[in-house]
């Protein structure tokens, strides 16, 4: 149906039914398994499951601006069978036959703070080696622009995109990456 549709716009406004609508980042881990396609499925599955418990309001919207004609996922039913039509709504979604970790975005409309829907689901995403935060920036897409040499993790990473941000007059986030020396650190 027309409603159905992020065309409308009235999904993208926070309004009374789904006072929030935030841009998320979410890591899964998937096992192993012959079937990867499947597995990620079910892995999504689950995760909207969890989700529709803790806040019955929670709805999946297509993530880019260019899918906005796909209809919300509300729950199970309304998701898309296929893993191409999946990763509207999961973007950067990727099979991997071995398992491991798979790192996405998601557009998520909700009527719970979302830090309240984590805490309620704290120990199914520890368990399952999953977790999802707030995106900085709201943008559909970021860029990196350069590195801030010398910046330490305890640094007051808002104080600093507030400035720069200030400064440059776009929006700024700023994440704390050890350089990459070729090994694994036991920093990160």
């Amino acid at each position: 149906s027309a409603s159905n549709k992020i065309s409308d716009k009235v999904f993208l406004i926070p309004n009374t039914i789904r006072r929030f609508v935030k841009r998320c980042d979410l890591k899964s881990t998937v096992p192993p398994l012959d079937d990867a396609s499947a597995t990620l499925v079910e892995t999504v599955k689950a995760f909207i499951g969890k989700l529709k418990e803790t806040d019955s309001s929670v709805l999946l919207a297509p993530y880019k601006e260019a899918n906005k004609d796909s209809p919300y996922i509300y729950g199970n039913a309304s998701l898309p069978h296929t893993l191409s039509s999946i990763k509207r709504y999961f973007v950067g979604l990727t099979p991997k036959s071995k398992g491991g970790a798979c790192f996405e975005r998601i557009l998520i409309g909700h009527s719970k703070p979302l830090e309240d829907m984590m805490e309620n689901l704290s120990w199914w995403l520890r368990e399952r080696r999953t977790g999802i935060r707030e995106r900085p920036l709201q943008a559909e897409e970021t860029v990196v622009k350069g590195w801030l040499l010398y910046s330490r993790r305890n640094m007051d990473v808002k104080f600093f995109s507030e400035i720069l941000g200030t400064e440059l007059g776009v929006a700024v986030d700023l994440q704390y990456h050890a350089i990459y020396n070729g090994a694994k650190s036991s920093l990160n």
